[in-house]
């Protein structure tokens, strides 16, 4: 669980440091046209996930921008040419 600013901070680390990166979205609704995001998973090796809540009704969780703005470098700057985001 990634719920503080310390905590994401360790992630883009990590995730900075992956060869590989798996995501997945977690939205409160099955229709896609409604659906409101309520968090993001992310793992980098069998075993190691991570989920980071940003949608909760209740519950300790982060801004969206904050963890967007966060992600956006280890998940998409072309100065991380062996990630392979799937």
């Amino acid at each position: 669980m990634v719920d503080s600013p310390a905590e994401l901070a360790a992630l883009v680390k990590v995730l900075s440091k992956a060869s590989t990166i798996s995501f997945d979205t977690g939205d409160h609704s099955t229709d896609e046209m409604t659906a409101g995001l309520v968090g993001i998973s992310l793992a980098v090796a069998s075993g190691q996930g991570y989920y980071i809540p940003v949608g909760h009704k209740a519950g300790a969780q982060l801004p969206l921008e904050q963890v967007l703005s966060a992600l956006s470098i280890p998940m998409t700057d072309a100065a991380y040419p062996r990630l392979a985001i799937t």
